[in-house]
């Protein structure tokens, strides 16, 4: 039978050891398993589903302070050109 998918090649020596990813693992879901009951009912009793909505409500946190931050950069930027240009 042929494999459906080619293998990845490529320098993984920057890759976690499997043994510290296996610890990794066990105690993010100690963490999970020491959340409050009805905190995991919201994640049908999944850490992978919670860990998943967690990064990515933090990921939508971050893009919309870098929005801010950037607005108010140019903002700033639009001041000072207008301060130095006698506006």
């Amino acid at each position: 039978m042929a494999a459906k998918e080619l293998p990845s090649f490529g320098d993984f020596t920057n890759e976690v050891p499997y043994d510290e990813a296996l610890s990794l693992i066990m105690q993010s879901e100690q963490a999970f398993r020491e959340l409050p009951s009805d905190e995991r009912k919201k994640y049908h009793n999944d850490p992978r589903e919670y860990y998943e909505a967690t990064l990515k409500e933090a990921y939508e946190r971050q893009q919309a302070e870098d929005k801010l931050n950037e607005m108010n950069r140019k903002k700033r930027t639009r001041k000072h050109n207008s301060k130095r240009l006698g506006n």
